[in-house]
C-alpha cells in the first residue's frame, strides 16, 4: 500500500514480509527498501518529504526515518499510540496521539526539535480540542480536525497569529 510520493517518484507505504509482518517500505525506481527490518515489527510509512525523510508509526510509536536510519520517537507521557502522518521539508512532522486505554478522540501532535508535543498545550484556544493534525506546510501552518464547543470542526494553526 502506497501512502506518499515525492516529486521524484519515491513512494512510501507498507508491504508484507515473508513472515507476514507489515513493514514500512520505500520504493524508488526498481529498489524496494524495508525500513524496519526484523521480526515482530508492525510499521507503516505514511509521508515522505523531498529530503527523503519519512514518518509514520512503528509498534504503536511515532517513527522517523532518514537515509542514516530510523528513530523510535515514542509517545506522549502516559503511553498510548502515536502516529505521524505528514512532514514538511524542515523535517517538522504532525499526527495524532491516543492515550493508553482512551476511548475518547486523540490529541493533535507535532514532532519538532527532537520532541513530541501535544498541540493543545501550545495554543490558547478556549472551547477547542485539537484531536488530529493531518498536514503541515513549509511555513509551519498545520491543518487538522478537532472539536469546538463539542462540535466537529476543521482547524488551521498559523505560526505567529
Amino acid at each position: 500500500m502506497v501512502n506518499g510520493v515525492t516529486p521524484s517518484d519515491v513512494m512510501v507505504g507498507q508491504s508484507a514480509t515473508a513472515q507476514g509482518d507489515l513493514h514500512a517500505t520505500r520504493w524508488s525506481g526498481e529498489e524496494v527498501l524495508d525500513l524496519t527490518p526484523g521480526t515482530g515489527i508492525m510499521s507503516e510509512a505514511l509521508a515522505v518529504n523531498t529530503r527523503l525523510t519519512i514518518v509514520g508509526q512503528r509498534n504503536a510509536h511515532a517513527w522517523f526515518w532518514t537515509p542514516q536510519g530510523g528513530q523510535d520517537l515514542g509517545t506522549l507521557p502516559g503511553g498510548g499510540q502515536a502516529t505521524l502522518v505528514a512532514i514538511n521539508t524542515l523535517d517538522i512532522a504532525v499526527g495524532t496521539h491516543s492515550p493508553a486505554g482512551a476511548v475518547a478522540p486523540g490529541q493533535a501532535i507535532r514532532w519538532a526539535g527532537g520532541a513530541l508535543e501535544d498541540l493543545n498545550t501550545l495554543v490558547e484556544a478556549p472551547g477547542w480540542v485539537l484531536e488530529s493534525a493531518v498536514g503541515i506546510n513549509d511555513r509551519g501552518v498545520i491543518a487538522g480536525m478537532g472539536r469546538f464547543q463539542g462540535q466537529p470542526r476543521g482547524w488551521l494553526l498559523v505560526p505567529g497569529v
